[in-house]
């Protein structure tokens, strides 16, 4: 019953434009950023400030040394329900982590890590949707440095068979989880925002008639867990 409803109330326009959250959602939406990632010998470094290096074409070198290699994903730079925070960190080379207790956020250096924090790097969704990416943390021991890409392949395999050929890269990259997850492109942002809006406007029909479209009673806390909210 749960599936009929759903698909019967994403399908038809009537029902989907009922309440015009769509124009919400997309102003809510507008707010994502590009991340952009850049490398300094082994170093990466993601910002969505574009001040900090100066540059954002791939392949342009800006400020510190730091070369452009394009953009990560796309995040929002501020907080919002079902948003989660990127912590960001800097020693000898740059750390990201969703976990606030993994070394903590307290200014000043981390204890035990070497790690000074520097703040929140943006807001990704707490869950992968069916419209993100996820962005995969490698770790290398020789050169104590972490790597964040959307792209498993770029060092092959769970970082077993890397084909990085950054000059002066050791090869021993270890794969250890999903980082977060991230948008790739401004076109799947905006369809969040449309499935997103017809959702909303969908559960507001439903919850103000409580049937479904030929008088079937609607079961809405089963509705509402088919779909992840953001």
């Amino acid at each position: 019953m749960a599936v009929w409803l759903l698909l019967g109330c994403l399908t038809n326009p009537a029902l989907a434009l009922r309440k015009r959250t769509r124009t919400r959602t997309r102003d809510a939406l507008s707010k994502y950023v590009p991340m952009y990632r850049y490398v300094m010998g082994s170093d990466h470094f993601y910002t969505t400030n574009t001040s900090e290096i100066g540059v954002t074409a791939t392949g342009q070198t800006g400020k510190y040394g730091f070369i452009c290699e394009g953009i990560l994903g796309y995040v929002s730079e501020t907080p919002d329900t079902y948003l989660i925070p990127i912590y960001r960190y800097a020693a000898s080379s740059h750390f990201y982590t969703t976990s606030a207790t993994e070394l903590g956020t307290e200014p000043g250096p981390a204890a035990n890590s070497g790690y000074t924090y520097e703040g929140i790097a943006g807001y990704v969704p707490a869950l992968e949707e069916f419209n993100t990416v996820p962005v995969y943390r490698f770790y290398n021991k020789a050169i104590g440095a972490h790597l964040y890409t959307n792209k498993l392949g770029e060092l092959g395999p769970q970082g077993s068979a890397p084909t990085c050929t950054i000059p002066g890269w050791m090869i021993d990259w270890e794969y250890e989880n999903v980082e977060f997850n991230v948008y790739a492109d401004l076109q799947m942002i905006w369809t969040a925002a449309d499935a997103k809006g017809k959702y909303d406007s969908c559960i507001s029909w439903i919850t103000s008639t409580n049937e479904g479209p030929y008088g079937h009673h609607s079961p809405l806390t089963k509705l509402e867990s088919n779909f992840v909210r953001y």
